[in-house]
């Protein structure tokens, strides 16, 4: 990506321009690559990179780069892979533990969070019911990167009430696509609507 001559572009153009540029070189590490921990790295770092576009974008104006408001789908492509742009504050909510259900890469731009994986212990077949364990909760700061090949259950929570920005590619839209989401106390699990993310 040429992110200088971007920088020269007004915002909104910026921003459009960097996106695509993204999802072309995406396409191009793909190609080379394939689908692999490797690939889905180099893009965790390509993640930062477009911020860094986006946050330069936005000189003129937070609301052109989208940082003043809640999270956002930037771009879906026909197969699914959806680029995300997430801001969230969020307590630790034994609710808010859940599962997408494709491959992704998140790299975290501002703020600190609190991130916990779970290995499910029953075998999945008794409808509405999953006992899990938690693993080492780990603080994430700005430039961590996340990868998951397949679906990971995970639990996302600020640190200390701070807003926190990410970056995320994944496999399917998560704005049209149904998570799955447990709540690890009660030992239930369910299906609940897509998430509602605001349009560029």
């Amino acid at each position: 990506m040429d992110y200088e001559n971007l920088l020269r572009l007004d915002g909104k153009a910026a921003l459009s321009a960097a996106v695509d540029a993204f999802f072309a070189d995406v396409r191009r590490i793909f190609a080379d690559k394939g689908l692999t921990r490797e690939s889905l790295a180099v893009l965790g770092e390509e993640l930062g990179n477009l911020a860094g576009v986006i946050y330069g974008a936005g000189r003129l104006g937070e609301e052109v780069s989208g940082f003043s408001g809640p999270s956002r789908v930037l771009r879906t492509d026909p197969d699914g892979m959806t680029l995300v742009q997430v801001r969230f504050t969020a307590p630790r909510e034994p609710a808010a533990v859940h599962e997408h259900r494709a491959w992704w890469v998140l790299r975290v731009v501002n703020g600190q969070e609190l991130y916990t994986e779970y290995e499910r212990l029953d075998d999945g077949t008794r409808e509405g019911y999953a006992e899990l364990r938690p693993g080492q909760e780990r603080l994430l700061v700005p430039g961590d990167v996340l990868i998951a090949l397949e679906p990971v259950i995970h639990l996302h929570a600020d640190y200390h009430g701070q807003t926190v920005d990410e970056w995320m590619l994944v496999g399917e839209n998560p704005g049209q696509n149904p998570f799955r989401r447990f709540d690890p106390r009660a030992k239930t699990t369910f299906v609940s609507p897509p998430r509602s993310y605001d349009s560029p």
